[in-house]
């Protein structure tokens, strides 16, 4: 654990006054100090320090700048982390450099231009941990909090995240507007819209950076990987608590079945430990080894274990470590002894023989060869020499008798030296023969084993005397005869209890029982043969072949017996007279009369036999009986000193006392180790198997531990200070004092079965559901193994060179230190690259936007130029290795790479640089034409597919990804997965409907389909297997089926909109038709003068012409705007603008004359004639000078003229709309004025509604007009194609068609010739009288619109004239 300290704002006056060095102080939890190495901007001390420059209050460019190349230095220096803790420091350094005031000002001035919303993030299933430490839901989640992880699991889970998220560009922001502040707005604008998707990406908390990075490389990610280590603790035996097994496959050494638990390979476990360090460490962790030690890429398995052993190890010393070997070490920081180690001198200093250490010199290790045990190098001697043994139980009862202790020969510990043949060991003169053997091939003659008391009595005279006081002075002597005894000539035993009794006889000798040893193991075929044995025992007397006949347990049971070998034999006779005459003796504390009988002899005769072996356990209890502990009333025979125990040991003899038994593996745990009453091996009292216990405590990782002091059991934490249970209870009530199991249901449930996950090492305490959650499996924690009666397998021994040695040996051993260093550089090479993308692909893509917008959008801003260089923008996202054999992947933002296992070729390893290039670089951007609106919906400008016949056969659909690969020749040249996901900003047109990859070289001027079988993975991203080509980009696109066969360009529309298009098109022909048709009818049947009416009608048609070719050509995509056809483009697509403005400027000059008439005055048309013309003129003038400029200045320049040049014509419109409505609202007026006088109402009503009709329609045309031309001034949207037919619809066709039809004269359309005659026949009447300046046309309309009104009037009026 770190905690972290930041000093920043420290001056470094040696460096440069002017920088100011922001530093970082990491320390560990004892406040020490922790070293991280120095970078190039480092001030070299250690601290972890990067030189920045002070700041203004702003975002300035040139602040900005060195702290970006800082993050860049920083990020490459992560890679130097040799270990975890200074890798964690130095991504603290990023993080602190991503924070300083350069970056975070312009940060903010950049998002500033920004909108944002919350955005909701889906996830199926996660168990990354989403919360804030702050969160009171991070408590309560163990995919946050791991101490939950000891009974809860962290299950995969949907989660539901509201994050803020950027929308795009927004305009409203008055100072931060982009308009208005970056000098290039188009730049700016495609730089904000790649910084809002690279933004959105790298924050998403479920695949973005952050999140991706510590799906690999978090302190769970590093335990994880490093478990191993601790795990192959376990499982060689090493750790004193180990997980349960059942078979040595379940270990690396093998499994002690009686314990369950996995025994320790002595003397030295390098050998499993190295086989289970080089199956269990990750496969990349293995890579990046290899990598490190310049190995062969295609190592072998047996190469690579050979060179990790040679590289781990150092010397050491091995086998019997003596305090007087070892040598303290004395932290210089500290003072303290941390750790003790020893030097190979005081490791070989202590000599011994090698088959018997208590030989103290060279001269008596004499033994050339001896067979043993061997443990790796280290040999315990397995060997009975030659020789005679005698019946002695303590090394001074031995030397007494003149013999030599020698504790390896168990059960014959006592020899004598000066008896070297079994002539001489088993005196004739006492002993049976040899054919008295029972079993005469075993190695150990035993015919004479017994002590006893004997006198030289023949057969005659070896009776039992029985004087005639005997019943009162107890003077009886009783003996038996041994014909076999004294080589078959017979012994006469005389039955006493000691040796003491019977040396005080007269002429009675004591013979100690002895055996003759004829050697076991003693040559090499014996030796290398070995016995027979079980897990538990090994029977000395049998040898292979002879196993397959010979069967032992298991195991060990639970066996009353007694700590003194006594048994009895007795009667309960109490009269002293009578039980001497029966051969006993009364023993006066139990009221017993006992006899000197082997047990066969004592139940031949119906007396009783007494033995521990014979006992329950509660009875054995009672029959402890020693001088301190009286007997209890269970037990059947008091007052003998039976001194019976239970031996927890204890060899079963028969198949049914083996099945009977069984063993808990809890002995491991709970035995009271350090009680001075528990140090025998077989006969101990019953507190010897307690402990005082306590729960596991939960570490922060959600495993159970124990605190320094106590000792971790596989049930929990065990305090051996404290033997008994009363000192167990002064620790707190959290202790109890807990015994060992002696059945099966008590060893397997009274504790808690605990949870084993996948193949950890390390249980968990959760229940049935949570482990199941987990795909965990409940186990008890300690195993019963029931006694089994088994087949013995043969064990063979080691035939070794016997000399005077070192008791240890100066030897290579697997050293743990360098372990976990090289094992934590590794991890750390590994994690860095993964912490390197982090930043990467977190702040890398964000500096270079800040660096432009802060460039451009600036008051201390450069030239756009400068800020928007014409270079295609590449820019570094992540890092990765990969390696052959592995099968791993890397994500950084929108760019997913992953290598199969067979990616490169065997054993090659490469370094991949992975590059995002933005697609907005690329879009087409239409040649700028000036347009007063925009009628349709542009083209997608992410069409750059385009295939040999120049045809668009598809769209690019996200940001390209360019990976390098270091060594260059290390490109792989089998398929990789790559995966690019559609940028957010780019639409996909409907038309390409196949997803596929695309490239493009150095000189990113073709996009070329690779022809992929790509995929949609369940994120949304484009997938597909390539093979990465050098200095290529790929690029997510859709295109067509066929791409490669398209010679057409598609339609500009879809099918249903284009025959819209096609369909007002035609209509706008058929105005123009119809206006031809009306003009010349005008022309020939009333005259040919040139009059506003006639001038309208041509307006119109041209109209209707000209734009009714613009909709039929403008779907089929021949309408363009290039070098050869811009003249027919702004002839077809804007002349009718000012054709439109030319006819409703004549109309409303038109209104204006009526208006005029009805008044009376007839001079406005000579007055206004001229200005009429003129204004029309300019129009036309002012469309020829717009288009000249507009293709004569630069594309920056053209946006500001293309916004006046719709400003000026909407202008223009609008103050039409006010002429309109001055004059047409008068005209309107008057005629209703005039006809006040007509008394049809119905009529008068109908010519009001007629007259105000016409002036409204023209008017919301030309509303509609304004409307489409401000929108195009100020909005740069797109209209859909739909909108665009209702705008030539509603604000074009329609009201021109009301306008033709307000013009047309009326003649032209009823009561022509009787009107004509009507109105000729009228004589007077200025109307038709020709001599007013009123124009035909103008005459026309009045008559149409007022011909009811005119003829009232001048029916009733005498003075006809009055009344036009």
């Amino acid at each position: 654990s770190f905690t972290q300290t930041c000093r920043i704002g420290v001056q470094d006056q040696a460096h440069d006054p002017t920088r100011i060095m922001m530093k970082v102080n990491i320390t560990n939890q004892a406040g020490d100090h922790v070293y991280i190495p120095s970078s190039d901007n480092d001030d070299g001390d250690g601290d972890g320090g990067v030189f920045v420059t002070p700041v203004a209050g702003s975002c300035v460019y040139r602040d900005l700048v060195p702290v970006a190349d800082a993050f860049h230095d920083l990020v490459a220096d992560m890679s130097n982390a040799q270990d975890w803790e200074a890798l964690t420091a130095k991504q603290i350094l990023v993080s602190v450099i991503t924070s300083h005031p350069a970056i975070h000002r312009c940060r903010q001035m950049t998002e500033s231009y920004l909108g944002s919303s919350q955005a909701l993030h889906t996830n199926d299933a996660t168990s990354a941990c989403l919360y804030d430490v702050h969160d009171p839901l991070w408590d309560t989640d163990p995919c946050c909090n791991d101490t939950l992880l000891w009974d809860t699991c962290c299950v995969p889970r949907p989660i539901n995240i509201t994050l803020d998220a950027f929308t795009g560009i927004e305009k409203n922001f008055g100072s931060f507007d982009i308009r208005t502040t970056c000098r290039d707005e188009g730049q700016a604008t495609r730089v904000l819209q790649d910084y809002v998707q690279f933004s959105n990406a790298a924050l998403s908390p479920f695949t973005g950076c952050v999140a991706e990075a510590n799906k690999v490389a978090d302190q769970q990610a590093y335990d994880e990987l490093h478990a191993f280590i601790d795990e192959c603790l376990y499982l060689v035996g090493i750790q004193l608590v180990t997980p349960p097994c059942t078979s040595d496959e379940d270990c690396y050494t093998y499994c002690d079945t009686a314990l369950g638990t996995c025994a320790v390979a002595l003397p030295n476990s390098d050998e499993p430990m190295v086989r289970c360090h080089t199956d269990r460490m990750q496969p990349s962790l293995r890579r990046y080894l290899i990598e490190a030690w310049s190995l062969a890429a295609n190592i072998t398995e047996t190469q690579f274990k050979a060179e990790y052993l040679a590289r781990l190890q150092t010397p050491n010393c091995v086998g019997t470590l003596l305090a007087d070997s070892l040598v303290w070490k004395v932290d210089a920081r500290t003072g303290l002894r941390t750790y003790l180690t020893t030097t190979a001198e005081k490791c070989l200093e202590r000599e011994v023989c090698s088959y018997n250490v208590r030989l103290e010199s060279p001269e008596e290790c004499t033994e050339p060869y001896y067979c043993a045990t061997c443990f790796g190098g280290l040999c315990v001697p397995s060997m009975y020499p030659p020789g005679c043994s005698i019946d002695a139980y303590t090394p001074d009862e031995c030397e007494r008798q003149g013999g030599e202790w020698f504790p390896d020969l168990s059960p014959y510990e006592c020899i004598l030296p000066s008896l070297a043949s079994e002539e001489e060991c088993l005196d004739g003169s006492v002993c049976p023969s040899s054919s008295y053997e029972e079993e005469p091939e075993l190695w150990h003659k035993e015919r004479c084993h017994a002590s006893l008391c004997y006198t030289n009595d023949t057969r005659e005279t070896c009776v039992n005397l029985l004087p005639a006081d005997v019943c009162t002075n107890g003077n009886a002597v009783y003996k038996e005869w041994y014909p076999d005894w004294r080589s078959g000539s017979g012994l006469c035993e005389v039955l006493v209890p000691d040796e003491e009794t019977c040396l005080g006889m007269e002429g009675a000798s004591w013979w100690v029982g002895r055996v003759w040893l004829d050697g076991r193991f003693d040559n090499q075929e014996e030796c290398e043969a070995g016995l027979c044995s079980t897990d538990a025992w090994a029977d000395i007397d049998i040898s292979p072949p002879d196993c397959n006949t010979s069967y032992a347990c298991n195991t060990w049971v639970r066996q009353c017996q007694s700590t003194q070998i006594r048994q009895y034999c007795f009667s309960n006779t109490a009269d002293s007279c009578t039980c001497i005459l029966e051969g006993g003796k009364i023993d006066d504390l139990a009221g017993l009369c006992v006899h000197p009988l082997a047990r066969r002899d004592c139940l031949s005769r119906n007396l009783t036999w007494a033995a521990c072996e014979d006992l329950t356990e509660e009875q054995c209890a009672d029959c402890r009986e020693t001088e301190d502990t009286p007997p209890g009333p269970l037990c059947p025979v008091t007052h003998l000193g039976l001194g019976c125990m239970i031996n927890v040991y204890a060899e079963p003899k028969t198949k049914e006392t083996c099945e009977a038994g069984g063993v808990c593996s809890d002995s491991k745990d709970i035995f009271n180790f350090y009680s001075d009453d528990c140090s025998d091996t077989n006969f101990l009292p019953d507190y010897c198997f307690g402990a005082c216990f306590t729960p596991f405590y939960v570490s922060d990782d959600g495993h159970g531990y124990c605190p320094r002091g106590l000792t971790k059991g596989l049930s929990g934490c065990f305090l051996y200070y404290a033997v008994s249970p009363s000192e167990c209870s002064e620790y707190g009530p959290e202790f109890s004092w807990v015994t060992a199991a002696q059945t099966q249901q008590d060893c397997e449930t009274r504790f808690p079965l605990l949870c084993y996950e996948g193949d950890s090492v390390l249980p968990t305490a959760k229940s049935q559901q949570e482990c199941d959650l987990c795909s965990g499996t409940l186990r008890p924690v300690y195993r019963w193994s029931p006694g089994e009666w088994v087949q013995e397998e043969p064990q063979g021994y080691t035939w070794a060179k016997g000399n005077w040695t070192a008791l240890n040996r100066w030897e290579p051993t697997l050293n743990f230190n360098i372990l976990e260093k090289e094992v934590s550089s590794a991890l750390s090479q590994q994690f860095a690259l993964a912490r390197q993308t982090q930043a990467l692909c977190t702040y890398n893509p964000m500096l270079e936007t800040l660096k432009r917008i802060s460039c451009d959008c600036t008051k201390d801003g450069q030239n756009p130029t400068t800020c928007y260089p014409s270079d295609v923008s590449i820019v570094s996202v992540g890092v990765q290795r990969f390696c052959s054999g592995l099968s791993s992947g890397v994500r950084a933002g929108s760019i997913s790479v992953t290598f199969n296992a067979n990616t490169l070729a065997q054993g090659a390893c490469t370094h991949v640089g992975i590059y995002i290039v933005a697609a907005s670089q690329f879009q087409l951007t239409p040649k700028e034409t000036l347009t007063a609106v925009t009628t349709h919906a542009a083209a997608n400008p992410y069409t750059l597919i385009v295939n040999q016949y120049g045809v668009t056969v598809g769209q690019v659909l996200g940001d390209g990804a360019r990976l390098t690969f270091d060594p260059p020749s290390s490109a792989p040249a089998s398929p990789m997965v790559l995966c690019l996901s559609p940028h957010g900003n780019i639409a996909m047109s409907s038309e390409y409907v196949t997803f596929d990859f695309a490239t493009t070289t150095d000189t990113y001027q073709a996009w070329v389909p690779a022809n992929l079988k790509a995929w949609r993975n369940q994120e949304g991203a484009l997938c597909a297997n390539i093979s990465m080509l050098l200095d290529n980009t790929y690029w997510p696109v859709a295109r067509y089926d066929d791409w490669n066969n398209v010679r057409t360009n598609p339609p500009l529309f879809p099918g249903d909109v284009a025959g819209g298009y096609y369909f007002v098109g035609v209509l706008f022909i058929l105005l123009g038709i119809a206006s031809g048709v009306l003009l010349a009818c005008a022309c020939l049947l009333i005259n040919r003068k040139v009059n506003l009416g006639k001038a309208i009608t041509l307006l119109v048609m041209l109209f209707g012409v000209v734009r009714g070719l613009h909709l039929l050509l403008l779907p089929g995509g021949s309408l363009t705007s290039s070098p050869s056809s811009l003249a027919g483009f702004y002839l077809l697509s804007e002349l009718p603008i000012f054709l439109f403005f030319s006819a409703y400027t004549t109309f409303v000059f038109f209104w204006a004359e009526v208006a005029h008439f009805m008044q009376k005055s007839t001079t406005f048309l000579r007055v206004m004639r001229v200005p009429y013309i003129v204004t029309n003129v300019l129009l036309y003038v002012m469309f020829i000078l717009f288009i000249s400029i507009f293709h004569s200045i630069s594309p920056q320049a053209q946006p500001s003229l293309t916004l006046a040049y719709r400003l000026t014509i909407a202008i223009c419109c609008i103050m039409v709309i006010a002429a309109s409505v001055l004059f047409g609202g008068r005209v309107v007026y008057l005629q209703n004025k005039m006809m006040a006088a007509v008394d049809d109402t119905s009529k008068r009503r109908t010519l009001f509604w007629r007259m105000l009709g016409i002036l409204l329609s023209c008017t919301c045309g030309l509303a509609l007009q304004v409307a489409f031309l401000l929108n195009s001034a100020f909005n740069k949207g797109e209209v859909a194609p739909w909108v665009a037919l209702l705008f030539y619809l509603l604000a074009e066709l329609f009201p021109l068609a009301g306008l033709l039809y307000c013009v047309t004269p009326a003649l032209m359309f009823k009561r022509f010739s009787s009107s004509l005659q009507s109105t000729t026949a009228k004589e007077g009447s200025t109307i038709v009288s020709g001599t007013s300046p009123l124009s035909h046309s103008s005459r026309n309309l009045l008559s149409a619109t007022s011909q009811t009104s005119i003829e009232v009037e001048m029916e009733g009026s005498s003075d006809r004239t009055e009344h036009p």
